[in-house]
């Protein structure tokens, strides 16, 4: 951001402004306001101020404070002191958990009035974000982005790895009223093999006969398969939930598996609106942004692929500030392109070594962060280019 001013319009203290936060709390709760309607999970955000840059017609800037309310992957609510007009177009810049400031296109699309100069703010950005790169979540809340999903947006080939039969069938049967391939494997060897299938998401059990699901992603991981991977569990024990999702599980669900939670878990990865879709490994490969011009595609990919080796030589040599020179470099050069789906990783790893005093908690994350970066790749190349 330049050195223009920046105006807090707020003025409030610190105690009136949570008591504003804490009424628009309750009356959301009581309305069950949007619940019923929005596709997108809003998380709860009043922990942090942004700053709101204002584009006018002329394209001068104007900056100012806002007191962030929620934020989903495609827009957020904050306070604000004064009126703006819907339609304007903004920059919001947040903080995030490695520390870095993030400026955010974003147009102004609410304006309400609540009380006094206050006036509440809604802005839809013009491109989705990963909400966890900016707060620790829950370790009580499921990782999903989405909150209510229409069976028939899923689309994509689900493998459902599970010795149980029945399992096997109630799965497939959740899936009967969408255009979702249910394809099957009942251990850890076939579930291995049928990643040739090229699944765009695996529902997978803890235990199987052969290995647990962890290891099975594990292996996948090694062999450079980067598919998201669900793990089902019938032991609802949240430490082995958090120890699955550090291996490198995207989620684990326990049994019985309620539907409207394992939609929200596919929509992640299966929805058929494509800004509502991850970017996704091809043939065990992240493919570079195809709105990228060729050239610079090109040239991406071999500065991706020169980082990764370098963060594996800085693991290799446990050099804690060599990694995140490297994650940082990723994930802004990621971010800089519109790469979603690396940014969100190196963001999730930088956040990872950020927070721990050694690299032995994030080392995991890091692992599969240089292997996401060596096997990068342009639409259309050779996966093994």
């Amino acid at each position: 951001m330049s050195s223009d001013p920046v105006h807090d319009t707020i003025r409030l203290s610190r105690a009136d402004l949570d008591a504003v936060l804490a009424e628009l709390g309750r009356e959301e709760s009581l309305s069950g306001e949007g619940n019923g309607k929005r596709q997108h999970r809003r998380w709860r955000m009043q922990s942090q101020k942004a700053i709101v840059t204002l584009l006018d017609e002329s394209r001068n800037k104007r900056h100012f404070v806002a007191v962030p309310r929620n934020l989903s992957c495609n827009g957020m609510a904050f306070l604000h002191g004064g009126f703006v007009y819907s339609g304007s177009s903004c920059w919001v810049t947040l903080r995030a958990m490695d520390g870095s400031a993030r400026p955010i296109a974003a147009k102004i699309v609410r304006c309400q009035h609540l009380k006094g100069h206050l006036h509440d703010l809604g802005v839809a950005f013009t491109e989705r974000v990963n909400p966890r790169d900016f707060f620790v979540v829950s370790t009580d809340d499921h990782l999903f982005n989405n909150e209510n999903v229409n069976p028939r947006s899923l689309h994509g080939r689900v493998l459902v790895v599970d010795d149980s039969r029945i399992d096997q069938k109630l799965l497939a049967m959740a899936f009967a009223g969408s255009p979702v391939e249910v394809i099957y494997a009942s251990d850890g060897a076939s579930a291995l093999a049928m990643l040739d299938e090229e699944p765009d998401l695996v529902f997978m059990d803890y235990f199987l006969p052969d290995m647990t699901g962890l290891e099975v992603i594990g292996r996948a991981r090694e062999q450079g398969r980067f598919v998201p991977m669900v793990i089902i569990s019938a032991s609802k024990d949240k430490e082995l939930r958090l120890a699955a999702i550090g291996a490198g599980a995207s989620e684990m669900l326990f049994k019985p598996l309620e539907p409207t939670l394992l939609f929200r878990a596919a929509a992640e990865y299966l929805m058929s609106d494509a800004e509502s879709r991850l970017i996704r490994p091809e043939g065990g490969c992240l493919v570079m942004p195809a709105h990228l011009e060729p050239r610079l595609s090109g040239e991406m990919v071999v500065e991706f692929r020169r980082a990764g080796n370098q963060l594996e030589q800085a693991l290799h040599a446990n050099d804690r500030e060599g990694v995140l020179s490297v994650m940082n470099e990723v994930h802004r050069g990621a971010s800089g392109i519109g790469f979603t789906d690396l940014a969100a990783r190196a963001g999730a790893a930088l956040a990872l070594v950020t927070r721990a005093p050694t690299l032995a908690p994030a080392r995991p994350e890091a692992v599969k962060l240089v292997r996401l970066c060596q096997t990068v790749r342009a639409p259309g190349a050779n996966a093994a280019a």
